[in-house]
């Protein structure tokens, strides 16, 4: 459609067809996507008038899987101020809003406010504020977890510390949980100088068995690729305590060989030449012990 290059005589009688029939359109397979195109190739007014008559309506349409991509598409184009005052409906009953972070249409739109509004972070106050009485269960939630993902990147930093003592005190949990090692991915890749060593303190003592599990040792791994050299010693000297059994298992483990990956990546090389020696040696003993009772 090339309705940014009609003049203003034959754009118009669209506009006004569009408008007329909006309340059909907005959730319409077809219809929908018109909808987004005025949006798109229209002229600020024409966006404007287009956006007032999402009023009162724009909660129900962000739960729709098509007048979900209409309010994104909006969201995208529109002024800050007109932005915000969209917005504004979602966050108010926070309820709808905490609704929305759950929705798998809603989640999108959400994503699209805080992609378009990062630059002023006050916009982004009343998504923190919502996430803060129930940061657990958003960050284990299969939409919801994109959205306090998001929220880590994009927020500023006050805003990022009002959660994270929140995360923190849960993250034995988060780390083991497939959403919820997500997060604490994007915590250590957005700021490792600030969590790292608190995270590393967490789980000393326990890196052998989260290194055998599917979504912990991710987290491992991404420990070892941000922290700062003293840091990331910590970890492998603990790998390095292993016996040879242990260093073993883990190097045929599905996921525990990519955390030994990563710190062959990363040790010196006396301490390569230790960790292969350990997983030689028990291999050593294996095939002996194969030997004999054959």
């Amino acid at each position: 459609m090339l309705l940014g290059n009609l003049p203003r005589k034959q754009r118009d009688p669209i506009l006004q067809e569009v408008l007329e029939n909006l309340d059909d359109m907005v959730q319409d397979k077809y219809g929908s996507y018109l909808v987004e195109k005025v949006f798109e190739m229209g002229t600020r007014e024409e966006r404007q008038t287009l956006a007032q008559r999402f009023k009162g309506r724009v909660y129900q349409l962000s739960l729709d899987r098509y007048g979900s991509r209409v309010i994104e598409k909006a969201l995208e184009v529109l002024t800050p101020e007109q932005r915000k005052e969209l917005f504004n409906e979602l966050a108010n009953p926070e309820d709808n809003l905490l609704n929305c972070f759950q929705d798998e249409n809603a989640f999108h739109v959400i994503r699209t406010y805080i992609r378009c509004s990062r630059s002023d972070k006050t916009a982004l106050d009343p998504i923190i504020q919502a996430i803060k009485g129930r940061v657990f269960e958003l960050a284990v939630h299969p939409q919801a977890t994109m959205i306090v993902q998001d929220m880590i990147k994009h927020s500023g930093r006050e805003q990022r510390d009002s959660i994270l003592p929140l995360i923190m005190q849960r993250i034995h949990e988060l780390i083991l949980n497939p959403f919820g090692n997500y997060v604490i991915q994007s915590l250590l890749e957005k700021c490792p100088n600030q969590v790292a060593a608190q995270i590393i303190d967490s789980l000393r003592g326990n890196i052998l068995k989260l290194s055998h599990h599917k979504y912990a040792s991710l987290v491992i791994e991404k420990l070892l690729q941000v922290s700062s050299r003293e840091e990331r010693q910590i970890i492998i000297r603990e790998i390095l305590s292993f016996s040879d059994k242990e260093s073993f298992d883990m190097d045929r483990d599905a996921f525990a060989n990519y955390v030994l990956k990563a710190v062959m990546k990363y040790a010196n090389p006396d301490q390569k030449s230790s960790l292969i020696n350990k997983i030689h040696r028990h291999a050593y003993l294996l095939r002996n012990s194969s030997q004999k009772d054959s």
